[in-house]
């Protein structure tokens, strides 16, 4: 992981993090890259990491093992009711801006992202004073395979 010197995130200030890409599976953005400890942003801004919370697709929290293991996890629902609510509560949040169309165009050795029209996230965090800070995992799209061609035919 790689850190900019000119990085500075305050511990008093909200932020709302824009992962990309989704890749088939979104959990390379969360979990190896900002809540472990062995993390050099959790260790160089504990503070502003605790205080995150992650955002899981609407659909995820109907299906019963996967609801709870986010639960557990500490993450929450990444409809706009709930990033509102804890962003009121203080909270900093991370949520995959490409949402459910990334993975659909997710391909092996290709880095996309989707972005067209997704406006929300950039309105939630004027109406909280969020901090928008754009992040990206490269090569996540290669972690696992996948053979989207099965779903077009």
């Amino acid at each position: 992981i790689a850190l900019p010197d000119s990085l500075n995130l305050d511990e008093k200030e909200q932020y709302l993090f824009g992962f990309h890409p989704h890749a088939v599976h979104a959990i390379g953005s969360f979990v190896t890259t900002w809540q472990h400890p062995a993390n050099p942003l959790f260790r160089k801004f504990p503070g502003t990491v605790d205080k995150m919370k992650c955002g899981a697709a609407s659909v995820l929290w109907y299906v019963p093992w996967v609801r709870e293991t986010l639960l557990w996890s500490g993450w929450i629902d990444a409809g706009r009711k709930t990033l509102d609510k804890h962003l009121s509560k203080g909270a900093s949040i991370g949520i995959v801006i490409g949402g459910e169309a990334e993975p659909l165009a997710t391909e092996n050795g290709k880095d996309k992202v989707v972005l067209g029209g997704r406006k929300g996230f950039i309105r939630l965090a004027m109406r909280h004073g969020a901090h928008i800070v754009p992040t990206y995992t490269f090569h996540l799209n290669d972690t696992f395979s996948f053979h989207y061609h099965f779903l077009k035919e």
